[in-house]
């Protein structure tokens, strides 16, 4: 199973590939931007079936992870950044971290859906 993108060099054809890839296979769709020495991580679960029968959203619980990284990292303040809706979010992170949070985030948004989806 492929659990995420590298955005490399926006290519659209692969991006929209993947995205159906996602939804062909109810699973969240997670892309990793790369820079220099940061990365941004992209979910959206909007990808999975049923997405909108889901009560609660796991972005509360992601954005305070996220704090946490940024205090026990000492990330710099001008380089924090996690924004999106309550079914997505982009995170930066350190470039380093980038492949195993966004490896993590999948199996985590993959269970969370799982586990919060209302019955039909």
């Amino acid at each position: 199973m492929i659990k995420t993108i590298t955005d490399k060099t926006k290519d659209y054809d692969a991006y929209n590939a993947h995205w159906h890839y996602c939804v062909k296979n109810d699973i969240p769709f997670i892309r990793i931007i790369p820079a220099t020495k940061f990365a941004k991580v992209e979910f959206d679960i909007l990808t999975m079936l049923d997405f909108h029968k889901i009560s609660d959203s796991p972005s509360k619980f992601l954005m305070e992870l996220y704090n946490c990284y940024v205090e026990f990292f000492k990330f710099p303040k001008n380089k924090i950044a996690c924004g999106g809706g309550s079914k997505n979010l982009i995170f930066t992170l350190y470039k380093e971290h980038a492949d195993f949070f966004a490896n993590q985030l999948f199996d985590y948004l993959l269970d969370y859906t799982k586990a919060n989806r209302k019955s039909l």
